[in-house]
């Protein structure tokens, strides 16, 4: 790993980039840095033994401070099981037949002999084959590698046998491999280890070249800016049946590629398709036999974002038997045609929005097929849906001329979903949905639209002719909004639903449009997999551990699927549900009324809805401290990141008090608290809205405020009084810069930052650095840019601030869990040093920490390239490396052992458990145990209240089980 000091004498110019506590420490840390930190620190700490935040604390450093009593490899001893799923199932046949010799010249594809007999699935880097009867045929997981995807499952090479091609990290994408493996036995035949430039890649299997049999394997690794490299592609083939694959050719890209989309199109008319290569406004055509350019080209869509993320694809829009390429961007906001002349592609028009990728407000979509004749002039057209494209909030549908782009009418408050000659007369009839949401997820009726010919009229786009209109219908099948696909036919019929069924839209004579029974046409049966066992788990998140109910025991807090439950466990029953509670973001734990119980913040949030946050006093009554629902304001932009987030801390510096206290103890503490007047019991004014129980009573403890992300219908930033609810202040976009103010991406941790005695919200978002005051949301340090605070190239995307604090002054702020960059710096932004690490030595999983017994801070976490590696806090410089030969998890940290020093735990995806202590120069495994399944990021707190803590994972199989002692 590279290791640079920081300079921040020179400022780097920034550029757009891709898509974009309290000291709680108190219960964390070892004593002699608590106690230098504690005239900074909230007073408050966490009672031991309890996870009731992300990462254990507030200041994210993911250690649990009760110590355990695991010094051998523990086992399960509870589990929660959460329904599994067949995973993605790939059919195979077992039997591959050859109408001729396998060492035939000539290049006759290998066709399938009999019916589907057996499927694979990949998940969890683990690959599963299954006849169809359940049974388990193999399965393999070689060290070293995880299985991501079957891309192709069929005779590649021509000789009669069945191969799998897959995606693969080795151990971890994207430092990948492109892996064939017989499909008879899963033994791994042939791995091409991609050369690592960036962090995305992709391979497509198709038959490139017409005169071999069999098919040929293509990998694109892409290359971004600051990567040295701009990625490239190469073509593999067979020479003979039965051989593995070499490298035909290869392109190295000469200008930068971001996520390309891999085409192919006979653009020159030849009869053999050319493999084109598109990203960013800009393509390569290249000759499938031998990888040279026959063509590179860049256009212009200004003003808008050069990104070209959706709908790409090549398309005869004239007749003339060569295609021409059709872009409609959903990201970006553009669309444009490329016309071919003669096998040349030259821009033939472009439209585009000069929006932010950042702050988005604009939304794009499009109908099925986006492209057809719809006015009855002989002529294509295309089809477009934009939200807010002439900055009102509204939907709008464009259609053009698909050759010049020539905008020949609109439809305003209307969504085109798909495209059909109902009546008849040659020309495409268009079915809308009728909506004001810019997610599509409210739809109060269903029309259908006319285009007319524009023949002999005004230049002015026309208003679409409305024949037909229905309430309480939508369109059927509904369309993703954020889909990348779009069918190339008119569909033989187009259907609405409500809730009665779904009815088909025909046209009779003398009365229009009708509506009769039937529904849209059944994918044809495939093979019957329902004896396939279901082995594949959800994505779990990691649960939280505290007291809730206040009855001096800890209990298992766990979001899933917009649920919160609450579990306890008990000595040889297991878990038992307590209660469960919907909620569209995970719970936040915290003693918000001061009484030193818990309450749990809970919240509703949708697109078509006004935010609703709770707080609850779970096994308590009143159970509800109070309820709001947060009052719409007039607002940019669309839905962005998480619908809701909750952090707590003391940011008002509030004291409560007895309301039968003394006036003149009342009236010393009112002083050191701003005036807010008291949430009415039924109503109220001002932004926040709601009710608040009448019979809580408070004693004079510190108690604990609310920041909530909202992320949904629109992105706000605010601050609750965590008496009350009331709102404090509020934030949205950064005047002057293309950023939301609050951690858009990643978790955001809590410090009193300027020693005022309240605590201050430390966040990126996504990229900037940002210290908020948590009593007036003004900014106190930055926004930060992370190539002027290191000066370096990087922007420091996604990563989450770890407080770390020292034994004197600003503690150490280390921005971790970020892409391709790792860094550390004080409070104020005073630079340390940081890592800019290639593909491969980038973490797998969110990085740990660890204080040695001499107070200095470690980070420890696991590589794309499977080593577990030790670093230096203070100095970035590495201590020792330890091979895994697989992916790590998020790594915590705790003295598992009791033996007075703190480990680094953390889960693999080959199903081991590690513990793995600091010992100077090397590390040592305390232990490993083995699971059943991929392990994922551990949660450690006395879960069975006897003193010592556990250890709670996640598995890949959908469980989340509890481990102890081995008795």
């Amino acid at each position: 790993m590279a290791l640079r000091k920081s300079d921040a004498s020179h400022d780097i110019t920034r550029r757009q980039f891709c898509e974009s506590t309290t000291v709680l420490g108190a219960a964390l840390l070892h004593a002699g840095t608590l106690l230098a930190a504690a005239e900074s620190a909230s007073k408050s700490k966490e009672p031991a033994g309890s996870w009731p935040v992300p990462r254990q604390n507030r200041c994210l450093t993911n250690i649990q401070p009760l110590a355990g009593r695991i010094s051998a490899a523990p086992h399960i001893v509870a589990e929660i099981a959460f329904p599994r799923t067949q995973g993605a199932l790939t059919s195979l046949v077992a039997q591959i037949h050859s109408s001729h010799s396998s060492h035939s010249s000539h290049p006759v594809q290998s066709k399938p002999s009999g019916t589907v007999d057996r499927a694979v699935v990949a998940a969890n880097g683990r690959l599963r084959c299954y006849a169809l009867d359940g049974k388990l045929l193999w399965e393999a997981h070689p060290p070293g590698l995880n299985f991501e995807s079957v891309v192709a499952a069929e005779d590649l090479d021509g000789d009669g046998r069945v191969e799998l091609a897959l995606m693969a990290g080795r151990p971890t994408q994207p430092l990948g491999a492109m892996v064939l493996v017989d499909a008879s036995n899963g033994k791994v035949l042939y791995q091409y280890d991609v050369e690592p430039m960036s962090y995305w890649w992709t391979m497509k299997v198709d038959h490139f070249l017409p005169e071999r049999r069999g098919k040929q394997i293509l990998v694109c690794e892409h290359g971004y800016p600051p990567d040295a490299k701009f990625g490239y592609i190469a073509l593999l083939a067979f020479e003979k049946p039965g051989e593995t694959p070499s490298v035909r050719w290869r392109y190295d890209f000469d200008h930068y590629t971001c996520f390309p989309t891999l085409l192919t199109a006979d653009v020159d008319g030849d009869g053999v398709d050319e493999i084109c290569v598109e990203t960013h406004s800009r393509m390569w055509v290249l000759d499938a036999r031998t990888g040279k350019a026959k063509q590179f080209l860049t256009w212009d869509v200004s003003p808008a974002n050069i990104r070209s993320y959706g709908l790409v694809r090549f398309q005869d829009l004239n007749g003339d038997g060569l295609p021409e390429f059709l872009c409609i961007a959903n990201f970006a906001q553009h669309h444009e045609v490329l016309l071919n002349e003669k096998g040349r592609l030259k821009l033939a028009w472009a439209h585009g929005w000069d929006t932010s990728v950042t702050t988005q407000t604009i939304v794009t979509t499009w109908p099925d097929p986006p492209v057809a004749d719809v006015d009855g002039d002989g002529k294509l057209e295309l089809v477009v849906n934009l939200f807010a494209c002439d900055k009102e909030p509204r939907w709008m549908v464009r259609i053009y001329d698909a050759l010049t782009g020539v905008l020949k009418a609109t439809a305003l408050d209307r969504v085109a979903t798909y495209l059909h000659d109902v009546d008849g007369d040659g020309a495409a009839e268009l079915l809308a949905d009728i909506s004001h949401d810019p997610t599509l997820t409210y739809i109060q009726g269903a029309c259908l639209l006319k285009s007319q010919s524009r023949a002999g009229v005004s230049p002015a786009p026309q208003t679409c002719n409305e024949l037909w209109n229905q309430e309480g219908v939508h369109s059927a099948p509904l369309l993703q909004l954020k889909r990348t696909d779009a069918a190339e036919k008119l569909p033989t019929s187009i259907f609405v639903q409500d809730k009665s069924g779904t009815r088909q839209l025909s046209w009779e004579a003398g009365q229009g449009v009708v509506l009769k029974e039937g529904s849209p046409p059944k994918p044809p049966a495939g093979p019957d997999f329902s004896r396939i066992p279901s082995t594949v788990g959800p994505a779990l998140n990691t649960p939280l551990v505290a007291d809730v109910d206040g009855d001096g025991r800890n209990e298992v807090v766990h979001w899933h699927e917009g649920r919160v439950t609450i579990y306890r466990y008990e000595r040889g029953k297991g878990f038992r549900t307590i209660a469960t509670h919907s909620s569209a973001a995970a719970p936040a734990l915290a003693d918000l009324d001061g009484d030193g119980q818990l309450e749990m913040v809970i919240g509703v949030a949708g697109p078509t809805i006004d935010p609703v946050i709770h707080a609850l006093r779970p096994g308590r009554e009143p159970e509800s401290l109070w309820k709001v629902t947060l009052k719409p304001r007039d607002h940019e932009g669309v839905p962005h990141g998480p619908p809701l987030v909750f952090q707590t801390g003391h940011f008002l510096g509030r004291v409560h008090f007895p309301e039968n206290a003394p006036s003149d103890h009342q009236d010393s503490i009112a002083r050191t608290r701003p005036a807010i007047p008291p949430l009415p019991r039924r109503g109220g004014e001002g932004r926040g809205e709601g009710e608040r129980s009448s019979s809580v009573r408070f004693t004079e403890k510190r108690a604990y405020d609310l920041y909530v992300y909202v992320g949904t219908p629109n992105m706000r930033s605010l601050v609750l009084d965590g008496i009350n609810g009331r709102v404090a202040w509020e934030k949205g976009k950064i005047p002057g810069l293309e950023r939301y103010y609050g951690p858009t991406v990643n978790l955001s941790a809590v410090w009193d930052v300027n020693g005022d005695g309240k605590d201050d919200l430390v966040f990126t978002c996504p990229d900037y650095y940002c210290v908020s005051s948590g009593a007036t949301g003004e900014p106190l340090v930055g926004p930060a840019y992370p190539p002027n605070i290191f000066n370096q190239p990087s922007q420091g995307l996604y990563t989450a601030p770890a407080i770390l604090p020292n034994k004197q002054g600003d503690p150490t702020v280390c921005l971790f869990d970020g892409h391709y960059f790792l860094a550390a710096m004080s409070a104020h932004a005073a630079p340390l040093w940081y890592h800019l690490p290639p593909v491969g030595e980038a973490k797998a999983g969110a990085e740990g920490f660890i204080q040695t017994r001499e107070g200095q801070w470690l980070i420890g976490f696991g590589r794309q390239d499977g080593q577990f590696v030790c670093l230096d806090l203070q100095t970035g410089k590495s201590r020792w490396q330890l091979p895994l030969r697989s992916t790590a998890s998020a790594v915590a940290a705790c003295d598992i052992n009791g033996d007075g020093q703190q480990e680094f735990i953390f889960g693999t995806t080959h199903g081991d458990l590690y513990a793995v202590a600091d010992a100077g120069d090397h590390g040592h495994v305390v232990w490993r145990a083995r699971l059943p399944a991929a392990v994922g990021a551990p949660v450690i707190a006395d879960v069975d209240n006897d003193g010592s803590s556990e250890i709670l994972v996640t598995l890949g199989d959908g469980r989340l089980c509890l481990l102890r002692p081995a008795v």
